[in-house]
């Protein structure tokens, strides 16, 4: 907008100067900076992380076959709520372009302009609860990587527990978290993506190389999963490719936010395919027997007599059916003559430590290349710590209103946030059963639930101004329909552009039925998946003892379940 700027004397010639508003020089969904689409795929696979390829696979495989529409079936759904979520951003910007103003909580921003502060409470305490239990994994894999890595390096001299490398990592680590957040994410994004490749890359030449694990005692097309398998591989999926909580500050970073699509595709299509090919190679060589961290699964062939011998030295107390049974020879019933009349279901828990009588759970053999894996999983799982939990550091400084600069108060506060992660971490008997109770309780409403809630809102309230702008001519004053609805607390809403592109996203009959069908099977997947995931976590802790309650026994445990 050009203004002439006036003068008390008239000899002087009027001068222009131009005045420019912030909200004027760039269009809905683009920005003066930011990251490209390539740099931002290569944040979404550090997002990822490690996890779909050490982790997934054994969960994929005991769904045998079915586990590949599973995987479809959960990735499509993803893929659409994320479109759906990344929409609402840019609809919220045609609504009021001031929403950029709440670029640190881009989804409770979205939330409270859909429905008010209630709902942005409610998405910001799922958003923080996710954010911290996604980290209580990290400590339990890193920890257990690091002491099966010392203790197969040193031949078994270095014997210090899983439990104990918990708070060794965290001690490392609170130094790095003090700092606060990154100046430059650049540099740490590329060298995690490396060190994700790298570790894809080694697994595979791990188990195509591996000529000593004994073969596969099943077939995958063989295995008949039951619906336990099913729900914990949906809620370790749905832990493992959430993008949601992390989503829109992806988003609104970019140089274009309306390409937000192209990157999540591709960030998808990278980590699935290196997960693809893990979970392939891992159940055409191993099959049913891999372990639930790939990396962890050790080459152990022993007969029926060693591994009775195994079975009379494990001190491991089972309960089952209230009934405390010893794992040792007079309570199997193990003879010299045959195999031991186990109890079905009792032989289902053993089989998870004990193999199934011929060997122990296989998988990728000892050797420098393993250890070095090991070694990159365990830094990788650290960086991601450090960078994904700083969200949540910053919201909590926020409303306990610690300055943004160093101080003793964020030291206090972020030490004891991983002190707590520690804690829980220390209180759970395996890795993959957090993954099952974040993916299944957290992660549902914030993925499958929200995203197109929030868009059919901003859907109509966006129709609404354009039927009130089509009554409004020649520049007629605006009725404020929704005044009540925007009244926020922070008065950060208003409906002071209404131009624009407004008839980009007409609410259509099919995006109300995917809708609907969206949020029904995501509540009872959600519903079904925490009940399921909960009982799981309850009967593991009865025979597969936590930190808490012996580190020795839980140390020997996870040892014995690996090793002779």
């Amino acid at each position: 907008m050009k203004l002439p700027r006036a003068s008390d004397a008239g000899s002087i010639p009027l001068k222009q100067t131009t005045v420019v508003s912030r909200h004027d020089e760039y269009s809905i969904g683009e920005t003066t900076g930011g990251l490209s689409v390539l740099f931002t795929v290569l944040c979404i696979v550090d997002l990822f992380g490690v996890f779909p390829v050490v982790t997934l696979p054994k969960s994929i495989i005991s769904c045998g076959i079915y586990g590949v529409p599973l995987v479809i079936f959960v990735f499509g759904l993803q893929l659409y709520t994320a479109v759906l979520l990344g929409r609402s951003w840019l609809l919220a910007q045609e609504l009021t372009p001031r929403i950029r103003e709440k670029i640190r909580y881009p989804y409770a921003a979205v939330a409270e302009l859909a429905f008010g502060q209630p709902s942005r409470r409610m998405v910001t305490f799922l958003i923080d609860a996710t954010v911290f239990g996604a980290g209580i994994p990290n400590f339990i894999l890193a920890s257990q990587s690091l002491q099966l890595f010392w203790w197969k390096i040193s031949d078994g001299e270095i014997g210090v527990t899983y439990c104990v490398w918990m708070l060794v990592i965290a001690l490392l680590l609170c130094p790095v978290l003090w700092l606060g957040s990154p100046k430059d994410m650049k540099p740490l994004a590329v060298m995690s993506v490396l060190i994700v490749t790298t570790v894809a890359v080694s697994t595979w030449s791990c188990i195509l190389t591996d000529d000593t694990s004994p073969p596969s005692t099943s077939s995958v097309f063989a295995i008949q999963p039951s619906m336990q398998d099913f729900l914990i591989a949906y809620g370790i999926i749905a832990f493992q490719f959430d993008i949601h909580p992390l989503l829109l500050t992806i988003q609104v970073d970019m140089k274009d936010s309306r390409k937000i699509n192209t990157a999540v595709v591709g960030g998808f299509l990278v980590t699935s395919f290196m997960f693809a090919v893990t979970t392939i190679l891992a159940a055409n060589r191993y099959g049913e027997d891999v372990d639930n961290n790939i990396l962890q699964g050790m080459n152990i062939n022993i007969s029926k007599a060693q591994n009775k011998v195994f079975a009379s030295n494990m001190k491991i107390k089972l309960s089952f059916e209230a009934r405390q049974i010893s794992t040792n020879q007079n309570d199997l019933g193990i003879t010299s003559s045959g195999d031991p009349p186990i109890p079905m279901r009792l032989t289902v828990l053993l089989q998870v430590s004990m193999g199934d009588g011929n060997h122990l759970p296989s998988g990728i053999p000892p050797s420098v290349t393993l250890f070095v894996v090991a070694l990159l999983v365990t830094l990788q799982l650290c960086l991601s710590s450090a960078v994904g939990n700083n969200a949540l550091f910053q919201h909590i400084e926020d409303l306990l209103n610690i300055p943004r600069e160093f101080c003793m108060r964020r030291c206090l506060v972020r030490s004891g946030i991983v002190a707590l992660a520690v804690f829980l971490a220390e209180s759970v008997p395996r890795f993959d059963l957090v993954m099952g109770l974040v993916g299944s309780t957290l992660t549902g409403p914030l993925m499958f639930i929200f995203p197109p809630l929030f868009f059919l809102k901003l859907c109509y309230m966006k129709s609404q101004i354009k039927n009130g702008s089509n009554n409004n001519q020649n520049g007629a004053n605006y009725p404020l329909i929704f005044e009540d609805a925007l009244e926020t607390k922070y008065k950060t809403f208003s409906y002071s552009r209404i131009g624009g592109d407004l008839d980009a996203y007409n609410i259509k009959w099919y995006d109300l039925v995917l809708a609907v069908l969206v949020m029904t099977m995501g509540v009872t997947a959600t519903l079904v998946a925490t009940y399921s995931s909960w009982s799981d976590t309850i009967s593991f802790a009865t025979y597969s003892p936590p930190c808490l309650v012996n580190a020795t026994i839980a140390a020997r445990s996870f040892l014995q379940a690996q090793t002779s």
